[in-house]
């Protein structure tokens, strides 16, 4: 009853991903853009197929999500059937020396943040204008036994202050970063502008780093937990090794599954071409 339950999900969200791609909405677009961009060995049929698998997991993660906040999350955590390197979160937990787990946008982060929940970690979270979905992302993410500390000079501080206890953090460092504090790292073998926010923190408080993510099974069968130790170059002196060892670290499990990345963030707005997300861009 459960599979067929998430089964009518999927099915949903593969026909809201056809839908996106035919229409060719904005992020159908980006994420086609970014797939040539990072992929240059695949032909133009493996590319197409990418992209068209990719819409349809971006399709599943939208009404995933949807389900999780408005319905309710513990039909989800119930479908996580692995755990896979769960031993690095047990040997991190009984150091006490602060964990800070990375996830990129890859799979279902709720999902994860399901799994997570019972260890009561925090996670950085940007607030957005609107009041509404502010306040439905924050109850629903904080409802598992997560605390949300916003991006800013008082919510950092809180974050050092969580790791310097031997606390948990949890973040998705891989979207386009505003503000101070960024250097120039490949991402996928192309250069982007990345946050050194993470490596400096690393550097700062030495905690276990920890890439992850919730992948989302063939056929409806639910989700698996992965656990994978960042590269040892993250915990370089050098805030550049750090920085690249830290995409670098995502890079590789985003190889694992790379259908249920996002790709449709501009990633490398300013550091490849102008044009590139342009509506002229020969790239759509």
């Amino acid at each position: 009853m459960y599979r067929l339950f998430l089964l009518f999900i999927h099915l949903c969200g593969n026909g809201l991903g056809w839908l996106a791609r035919v229409i060719n909405i904005e992020y159908a677009r980006v994420c086609r853009i970014n797939i040539n961009l990072v992929f240059p060995e695949l032909s133009a049929s493996e590319i197409d197929k990418l992209v068209r698998r990719s819409m349809r997991e971006f399709g599943k993660l939208t009404m995933e999500t949807l389900f999780i906040w408005l319905i309710s999350g513990d039909f989800f955590k119930k479908q996580i059937r692995h755990i896979y390197g769960k031993q690095h979160l047990e040997e991190a937990l009984i150091e006490q020396r602060g964990i800070i787990f990375v996830h990129p946008h890859l799979g279902n982060w709720e999902v994860f943040n399901l799994f997570l929940g019972p260890y009561k970690p925090h996670a950085f979270y940007k607030p957005i204008n609107n009041r509404f979905w502010n306040s439905l992302i924050l109850k629903n993410r904080e409802r598992p036994g997560t605390t949300m500390i916003s991006i800013d000079t008082v919510g950092v501080r809180k974050a050092y202050h969580v790791l310097t206890h031997g606390g948990i953090l949890k973040t998705l460092p891989d979207q386009l970063p505003d503000g101070s504090g960024i250097v120039m790292a490949d991402f996928f073998g192309v250069p982007a502008r990345t946050g050194t926010l993470l490596p400096r923190m690393i550097q700062k408080n030495h905690p276990a780093v920890i890439c992850c993510y919730a992948r989302r099974l063939l056929g409806a069968r639910g989700f698996d937990i992965h656990l994978v130790p960042a590269l040892a170059e993250i915990y370089s002196d050098d805030l550049q090794e750090s920085t690249e060892a830290l995409n670098k670290s995502m890079e590789q499990i985003i190889r694992l599954a790379p259908e249920q990345y996002l790709w449709g963030y501009k990633r490398f707005k300013y550091t490849v071409d102008a044009e590139l997300y342009s509506r002229n861009s020969p790239v759509q």
